[in-house]
């Protein structure tokens, strides 16, 4: 699968999903995460990815493989955490949209992004304990490019709520 979030009705992001319902070991399931936009990625731009598995082997076999001269690909064992985190993040990226929609500056955004990557690491260590530094890429850094990359789409919807356009529109 090559969706992330929390599926609904479920309360489960989409590898507590497959393991729950479908009985998929955790030890065959893969995460993908940032930070990366599958833009830069098509301007070939120097990008960064993390592949988060319990097992090892094949998560350096899929970096392995997705890696090239502008693509480098890191093996993590957390799949917990990088997956909460990329969900999580996404949230942050609204917000920091609306706040910019609304016209707040540099030093507000900075303020949101730094108190919520604290409460991402909160969240992290008290449903999921490891070793993961939150100051890393798959953590910090997918949110970092999630929260001010022209990129985004969670920023891009949060701007336009904040400048008064409706959910809908």
């Amino acid at each position: 699968s090559a969706i992330k979030g929390i599926v609904p009705g479920h309360n489960l992001t989409v590898a507590e999903f497959f393991n729950k319902i479908y009985k998929v070991p955790f030890s065959s399931i893969g995460i993908i995460s940032g930070p990366c936009h599958a833009e830069e990625i098509a301007l070939e731009r120097l990008s960064y990815l993390t592949v988060s598995s319990k097992n090892k082997t094949d998560a350096e076999f899929i970096a392995n493989a997705i890696s090239c001269y502008y693509v480098k690909a890191k093996v993590s064992s957390d799949i917990y955490g990088t997956e909460y985190a990329a969900v999580l993040k996404n949230i942050i990226a609204i917000a920091a949209g609306i706040s910019h929609g609304l016209g707040y500056g540099d030093n507000f955004q900075a303020v949101l992004v730094s108190n919520a990557l604290q409460e991402i690491k909160r969240f992290l260590d008290k449903t999921y304990k490891s070793k993961r530094r939150i100051n890393s890429s798959p953590y910090l850094g997918d949110l970092l490019v999630t929260t001010y990359s022209q990129f985004s789409r969670n920023r891009t919807f949060g701007t336009m709520v904040g400048k008064g356009y409706s959910i809908k529109s």
